[in-house]
């Protein structure tokens, strides 16, 4: 689900002109082309190709495609120059966003068209209703009622680290002589997956307007308790039937699952020993997935890791869903009369929890006093 780049314009590495539209007479301020292009940051990402010309590869307004057209931004990348880029951010990507990756595996996602253009998302939490009626003849009317709505705001922030290059490192790196540093894209890409991930589980929260994006660990509306036992090796009977507790709470607020279990790195130690002794050699984490609706078991490295906490999350976009404004990617502008080159990698991806209008969400929390 995760991407770093929009649709390939090359077939085989090799551009493909079959694709290539009218060319853009576009050039000027990075700010410039982005409104030109309705903050289509593709424009921001001009690649050589094989004929030396410039090329970006934008989204068609009428159409909805992508498609690659010529421009006479500066280009200084090739096509595979950027691709290598990519493939270093999508790698770390993978390997740094856990939970933010199980949300929108999940498809619990929401697309914001052009997500530049708006600061705040307006949406609406909504009660329950009454139950329908059973009986022979439906010529009786049911109680007709509406749910309980009420309007709510989240911020919508971007997330960015920049790097540079400066011209001269380019033009070596065009001769083969030593290819383009990509540990700085590496780097940059870590530290914007760290501060999605650290969102989603609320090790860090933001607010604007009044509004705020909180993580699992921090909604206000989650389930908690503070009562839970230390894990020792010995007593996974108990751990197990204090996160059945929480999976109860979960069912008295109406949400029943599926659900995924995070944990944080203080029970590395423990999730993969023996259960019990009475048990044989089953494991505590194989024990946790035989509970029913459990689908994974989880060490998320952002979670507080003082208090053992635990999370039982429920897998539904009435709990939680990904807003994606803007998918990581790489964008480039230049200063210094173009000696300098600069790079950012950019993302509006934000986890949404969603209480409903009568303050239940579909988080447990569980930590040690």
């Amino acid at each position: 689900m995760l991407t770093a780049f929009g649709d390939t314009p090359a077939r085989g590495g090799v551009l493909d002109v079959n694709n290539v539209g009218q060319v853009r007479e576009m050039f000027g301020d990075s700010a410039d082309r982005l409104i030109h292009y309705g903050f289509d940051f593709g424009a921001l990402r001009p690649f050589v190709g094989d004929d030396g010309k410039s090329y970006i590869t934008i989204r068609n307004k009428r159409t909805g495609k992508s498609e690659v057209v010529t421009t006479n931004a500066p280009a200084t990348l090739s096509y595979d120059s950027w691709k290598v880029f990519d493939d270093v951010v999508l790698k770390v990507l993978r390997q740094r966003l856990r939970a933010m990756a199980d949300i929108r595996a999940a498809g619990l996602e929401y697309n914001l068209p052009n997500g530049m253009a708006h600061t705040l998302l307006q949406y609406q939490t909504q009660s329950d209703m009454t139950d329908a009626m059973i009986g022979m003849d439906p010529v009786t009317r049911s109680e007709s009622d509406a749910p309980t709505t009420a309007t709510a705001l989240f911020p919508l922030p971007l997330i960015w680290k920049d790097f540079d290059f400066t011209l001269r490192e380019i033009q070596v790196s065009r001769q083969g002589n030593m290819p383009l540093d990509t540990s700085s894209a590496e780097t940059s890409s870590r530290k914007v997956a760290e501060a999605i991930e650290k969102l989603t589980t609320g090790l860090i929260t933001f607010a604007y307007a009044g509004a705020s994006i909180y993580g699992m660990t921090s909604l206000p509306q989650r389930s908690t308790s503070v009562t839970m036992t230390v894990p020792t090796g010995t007593n996974g009977v108990t751990n197990v039937s204090e996160i059945l507790a929480l999976r109860q709470m979960l069912i008295t607020n109406m949400h029943y699952g599926p659900y995924r279990l995070y944990m944080s790195t203080q029970w590395a130690q423990f999730l993969d020993n023996q259960y019990s002794t009475t048990y044989g050699d089953r494991t505590l984490r194989e024990r946790l997935l035989a509970i029913d609706g459990i689908q994974d078991v989880t060490i998320l490295d952002y979670l507080p890791n003082t208090k053992y906490d635990v999370v039982l999350m429920e897998m539904d976009t009435q709990t939680v869903r990904a807003v994606i404004g803007l998918d990581v990617m790489t964008i480039q502008w230049e200063s210094l009369g173009g000696m300098q080159k600069h790079f950012k990698i950019i993302a509006m991806v934000l986890p949404q929890f969603r209480p409903d209008s009568n303050g239940n969400s579909g988080v447990a929390h569980g930590r040690t006093p």
